[in-house]
């Protein structure tokens, strides 16, 4: 286990895939689950060897209800 964390961001048109990198990780305050609404920030990268954009998240945070607490 490396400690990233792989998932894709959806919005109702599109998708990307992302990838928190466990440096960054280890800041979530909060569990991540399937079909939770986040705020993520982070750069653009490619994952070479599909040759696919990806985001690079260095920050994630729930929207919502979940951000008050």
């Amino acid at each position: 286990d490396t400690g990233h964390v792989y998932f894709t961001l959806k919005d109702g048109d599109a998708q990307i895939k992302a990838v928190m990198f466990r440096s960054a990780v280890r800041y979530l305050k909060f569990k991540t689950e399937d079909g939770l609404r986040v705020i993520a920030r982070g750069r653009l990268g490619v994952y070479e060897p599909k040759g696919e954009y990806q985001l690079v998240c260095e920050h994630l945070e729930p929207h919502g209800f979940g951000a008050l607490q």
